[in-house]
């Protein structure tokens, strides 16, 4: 299973700056309707977790810790998926993301630890859609990692 999709590297790289874009605007709405919660900036939640647990504060050490591990468990389902799909694997991930996003707006009327369950697994699930685009290593929902390998690159 090749990393990049088929198709020009001009493309990849435009797929690569949309999901960013799509994990941002994930992320952003899901701290808000979290009030704090990261659902795809888990560098933030690993911060916000070490700072629950240092001031005594377990339930939201508990709610980071959980959110950190339903987007690990994102990235292995997606591993799953790709492995399922064959050839079509780009496709078949992202039709997983999607139907997890769905979901997660249909669980907006069961209440926030549903809906952010839904929206850190499918963020999660998101970064096995590309781990290359253009010839660079890309992480879709850590800008970080993606903008030293664009410096990188150049």
């Amino acid at each position: 299973m090749s990393d990049d999709p088929p198709g020009h590297p001009a493309a990849t790289l435009t797929l690569a700056a949309c999901l960013a874009a799509l994990a941002g605007f994930v992320d952003a709405t899901g701290y808000i309707y979290h009030r704090g919660l990261f659902v795809s900036f888990m560098s933030g939640n690993s911060t916000q977790a070490a700072v629950s647990l240092a001031s005594g504060q377990a339930p939201h050490f508990a709610e980071f810790a959980r959110t950190i591990a339903l987007f690990v468990a994102g990235t292995v389902a997606a591993e799953f998926v790709a492995a399922a799909a064959g050839r079509w694997w780009h496709v078949a991930v992202l039709a997983f993301e999607c139907a997890l996003l769905g979901a997660a707006l249909l669980a907006l009327p069961i209440g926030s630890p549903a809906v952010a369950s839904l929206l850190a697994f499918a963020m999660g699930a998101q970064n096995g859609v590309l781990h290359k685009a253009g010839g660079l290593k890309v992480g879709l929902t850590y800008v970080t990692g993606t903008l030293v390998a664009l410096g990188r690159g150049i």
